[in-house]
């Protein structure tokens, strides 16, 4: 599948952060039963199985969020920048009745489940009703499953953009955009996207490509490329095969202990993934003063570098850091 990028979408390429779309691809994942997220599928089949109404709510989701990575594209609508849960729903239930029902007899051909049949046919009759039931399942999702990791997934999105954005300064646009999935070819055109079949749609909103990197999207991609959005990419950000492993204070090596301290020690330890000195303060049990403090003492021994997202400061670790801890 070509997604066609004109001189003028390629200056107008933007990353955004989105818990939305983390929660709806997350469905997928759960269909799936994704093996790089196992330890999360695991915990979280439990907690949503205890809700008394999962059956009917599944069968929501899924009918709108099909195993074959179709997804309708009114759930999905471009992020104006890093936005909430909340305000990407309020989008989503904001939607013209004929945007919501665009690609429905794309999902009637390819549904999966015998209760989706029913459902599609009450979209039809009354849109408006069933994205509320749609949208109300998706915040269960996101409440139950999601938002107790929301950190670690942040800071994965967050980390990614950073290292695109030090790309685009060493290698140009171009390096950017072929690194992004080994499914994904930067073509003289645009973006070639390797096993996906569908059409791009004429007529598209653009200009622009907006860039979106998605813990759940692995191990393939999501293109959003119907009118009136603009064209959006999906794709898994760099790390995320460490995003549920999980390694504490107790594991400091007593070696590093002893050289910076034992506090400072623990703060690399835990920094598997950026942190902000927030997260620090709350994984460790100390005040943010003293997490800052030792930040400031890390980062000038270049142990640490920051980049800041929105307002907030996110710190990982360098690679003379890592050598530390495994030396």
């Amino acid at each position: 599948m070509l997604l066609t990028l004109t001189p003028a979408d390629l200056t107008r390429i933007r990353f955004c952060v989105s818990p939305w779309w983390e929660v709806v691809t997350s469905v997928l994942t759960l269909a799936k039963g994704t093996p790089m997220h196992r330890s999360w599928i695991q915990q979280s089949r439990p907690l949503l199985s205890a809700d008394p109404d999962v059956a009917r709510k599944w069968d929501v989701l899924r009918a709108f969020i099909v195993a074959n990575g179709h997804i309708l594209d009114a759930l999905t609508p471009t992020p104006s920048g890093d936005e909430s849960f909340d305000e990407s729903r309020h989008r989503v239930l904001e939607q013209e009745p004929e945007v919501l029902l665009h690609d429905l007899d794309v999902l009637r051909a390819v549904a999966d489940r015998p209760a989706s049949a029913e459902i599609l046919k009450a979209f039809a009759d009354r849109p408006q009703s069933v994205v509320d039931e749609l949208c109300a399942a998706l915040d269960w999702v996101w409440t139950t499953a999601v938002r107790p990791h929301w950190e670690r997934i942040q800071a994965l999105q967050v980390a990614d953009i950073d290292y695109r954005s030090r790309l685009l300064a060493r290698g140009g646009l171009d390096e950017v955009l072929r690194t992004l999935h080994p499914q994904v070819l930067r073509v003289d055109q645009g973006l070639e996207f390797l096993g996906k079949t569908c059409d791009v749609t004429t007529g598209v909103a653009g200009p622009g490509l907006t860039l979106i990197p998605c813990v759940f999207a692995w191990p393939g991609t999501l293109v959003l490329n119907a009118r009136p959005y603009t064209p959006t990419v999906s794709y898994a950000p760099r790390g995320v095969g460490s995003l549920w492993e999980r390694s504490g204070p107790s594991c400091t090596p007593s070696a590093l202990a002893d050289l910076m301290g034992g506090t400072r020690a623990a703060v690399l330890q835990q920094m598997d993934i950026p942190m902000t000195t927030k997260h620090l303060s709350q994984h460790l049990g100390i005040s943010a003063a003293t997490v800052s403090e030792h930040l400031k003492v890390l980062s000038a021994a270049r142990l640490l570098d920051a980049s800041r997202r929105g307002r907030e400061v996110y710190y990982r670790r360098t690679e003379l850091a890592d050598g530390l801890l495994t030396s």
